[in-house]
């Protein structure tokens, strides 16, 4: 089975399910050309609350350089 369609092929689903008490923000680019997207929804869709899933349409590994006002406020939000 291709490891994009199967969510327990993926370290960070198995990884992240283990996870308790602890506040998540899922970043994942639509357009990402690195990690099929899917990954990223199969992360968020292991984690436990809290969980948030933040959909950018970055490169791959920008969204921080690029959208570094709007991140610094959902990480804050995150931590309150």
């Amino acid at each position: 089975m291709n490891q994009d369609k199967d969510p327990q092929n993926y370290v960070g689903v198995r990884d992240i399910a283990d996870i308790d008490n602890t506040p998540k923000l899922i970043i994942h680019s639509r357009i990402d050309r690195d990690v099929p997207f899917i990954r990223g929804k199969n992360v968020f869709n292991a984690a436990k609350e809290s969980k948030e899933f933040w959909e950018t349409k970055t490169d791959h590994i920008m969204t921080l350089i690029d959208l570094t006002d709007e991140a610094i406020i959902k990480i804050m939000e995150q931590i309150r």
